[in-house]
């Protein structure tokens, strides 16, 4: 839904997004395109709202990973 929202809305829901993608795995701009497909078939993603979603993939891809746990002697 935020998706849709998005070829309407535009960065409005970049927030929500930079959030959602990531937590559901999303990797590429073809696989956000496949799962907004699954939900409201016959739509494509907009040039603009593809702009936006590889924008929040570049944001998570070039995060540094999250430092290992200390083992705490267990």
């Amino acid at each position: 839904m935020k998706i849709f929202a998005a070829q309407k809305r535009g960065r409005r829901e970049l927030e929500d997004l930079e959030v959602l993608i990531p937590a559901i795995g999303l990797t590429t701009v073809d696989e956000v395109e496949e799962l907004f497909e699954a939900f409201y078939p016959g739509d494509e993603l907009t040039e603009r709202t593809a702009r936006i979603i590889q924008a929040v993939l570049d944001l998570h891809s070039s995060s540094p990973a999250a430092p290992p746990l200390p083992n705490l002697g267990q």
